[in-house]
């Protein structure tokens, strides 16, 4: 007679409830996909910043550059050392400029890797080499942890050099003066472990995996001590990953220095 039965009480309220999850699960994809195309489009806006800073800054760059040397050979005593100077200042941009670039290039996944078999001692040697004058200038020691017999790996030498540079610079950067960095490796059943420690600052242990990540730093902006733009690591990450690796940091703590370990496969 038009009366509802407890069945179809029963029956309505469950699809009134399966209808207001359907709605609720709706709103909150639509939410979440609102927010992954805002975090898209900011990772866009910030590649393409840092691409667009990085070429258009080499030309000022390369000028300065250009003129200081020719200052720094023409010119004597004080002058001399105003223009080193201004190029090592140049440098240090440089240097900045091509980790932008090569961060912009893993993001695009447009890096051109020419891997070959090369042992990884030669690798290390050569990021060492890099790395040398501003280990000397901090007055620190470099010690190699590792045999003269050849440990083979197959992966490109030149980006793994930068990788692998990356680690070296982090470690001065945040070690005290005259202190030392052990860059060793060993083989491991079909892998190669190579690895950069050092005695400085450490990290904290809830923070070994942040480290990666881009443009983080340990230190709060207002009291930081230590340059760079937090995006060493992350290079290094993305050479060694795109090449079959992996790369972790170890630490005991604060002031109780860091390892980075690299694992390739052996070639």
């Amino acid at each position: 007679d038009g009366i509802f039965t407890d069945r179809d009480v029963t029956i309505l309220s469950v699809t009134a409830a399966h209808a207001a999850i359907a709605i609720n699960n709706a709103r909150m994809l639509k939410t979440t996909q609102q927010a992954l195309e805002k975090v898209r489009e900011t990772n866009s806006i910030k590649s393409n910043f840092l691409s667009l800073a990085s070429h258009e800054l080499r030309t000022p760059l390369g000028i300065i550059i250009g003129y200081a040397t020719f200052l720094q050979e023409e010119a004597k005593g004080e002058l001399s050392d105003h223009a080193q100077q201004v190029l090592n200042a140049a440098s240090q941009m440089k240097s900045l400029l091509d980790q932008m670039n090569n961060l912009t290039l893993l993001q695009a996944d447009e890096m051109d890797m020419e891997n070959q078999k090369i042992s990884i001692q030669d690798i290390l040697y050569m990021a060492c080499d890099e790395i040398m004058y501003s280990a000397a200038r901090r007055n620190m020691a470099l010690t190699y942890a590792f045999g003269e017999e050849p440990i083979y790996v197959n992966v490109d030498p030149e980006k793994t050099r930068i990788a692998i540079v990356n680690l070296l610079n982090n470690a001065i950067r945040f070690s005290p003066e005259g202190g030392q960095i052990v860059i060793g490796a060993t083989e491991q059943g079909k892998h190669v472990t190579a690895w950069v420690q050092d005695h400085g600052m450490g990290i904290p242990i809830d923070k070994l995996q942040k480290v990666f990540e881009e443009f983080y730093q340990i230190e709060p902006p207002n009291t930081r001590r230590h340059g760079g733009l937090g995006i060493g690591l992350t290079i290094a990450k993305g050479i060694i990953e795109v090449q079959g690796g992996t790369i972790w940091a170890e630490s005991e703590g604060l002031n109780k220095g860091t390892t980075v370990k690299v694992v390739l496969p052996k070639a």
